[in-house]
C-alpha cells in the first residue's frame, strides 16, 4: 500500500471526516454505477446514501479497516443490500445472479481505472481519445472539427491509446 493510502486508511480509521469526505469522493461515481446495473433513477442515489449511511455507523462503532479495499468490498456489498431492501431484487433473486453481481463490480472497477487512465492524458490526445472512443466520432471528422491532418488525429490517438494501455498495466503490475 502506498504511503498516501496508508495515511488515508489511518485518519479514516481515526474518524476524520476529510478522510471520510475523501474515501466518498472515491466511491460514489463507482457506486452509482454499480447501483445503476440493478435499479435506476433517484434509486441508485438512495442505495449509495444508505452504503456510506451504514459505513459512518461502523466508524461509529469504532470499527477499523485493514485496507481501502477493504471499505470498498463493505460500500459494495451495501449498495446491494440497499438494492434488496428497497425490493427490487429478492434474496432469491440474488443467489442467482450471484455471478453478474461480481462481474458489474469488475467491470465498475475496471471502468474507473479506464477514466483514471484518460485523465492522465495529455490535453491533445485526451481529447482525440474521447471523441474517438466515447462519441465514436471517426478520425476524419475529428481531423476536420479541430482543424488537423488525418495522419496527426492518427497519431495522437496511437499515442493516447499507447499510454492509457500503459497507464494501466502499470496500475495492475506495478512491479514489472
Amino acid at each position: 500500500m502506498e504511503i498516501v493510502e496508508t495515511r488515508l486508511l489511518q485518519r479514516f480509521n481515526e474518524g476524520d471526516e476529510q478522510a471520510f469526505q475523501e474515501v466518498s469522493e472515491q466511491y460514489c461515481h463507482r457506486l452509482r454505477y454499480y447501483a445503476s446495473k440493478f435499479i435506476g433513477g433517484t434509486e441508485t442515489r438512495k442505495a449509495v446514501v444508505a452504503a456510506f449511511t451504514h459505513l459512518a455507523e461502523q466508524l461509529q462503532a469504532e470499527r477499523k479497516f485493514a485496507s481501502l479495499d477493504d471499505i470498498g468490498d463493505l460500500l459494495f456489498l451495501e449498495t446491494f443490500n440497499a438494492v434488496c431492501t428497497q425490493g427490487k431484487i429478492t434474496q432469491w433473486q440474488s443467489r442467482y445472479m450471484e455471478d453478474d453481481i461480481k462481474n458489474f463490480r469488475i467491470e465498475t472497477e475496471l471502468l474507473q481505472q479506464l477514466f483514471d487512465a484518460i485523465k492522465k492524458l495529455p490535453p491533445a490526445e485526451k481529447d482525440i481519445f474521447m471523441q474517438w472512443c466515447l462519441e465514436k466520432r471517426s478520425c476524419r471528422e475529428i481531423a476536420d472539427e479541430l482543424n488537423l491532418s488525418l495522419q496527426e488525429v492518427r497519431i495522437k490517438k496511437s499515442h493516447a491509446l499507447l499510454l492509457v494501455r500503459k497507464q494501466l498495466l502499470t496500475d495492475y503490475y506495478p512491479h514489472e
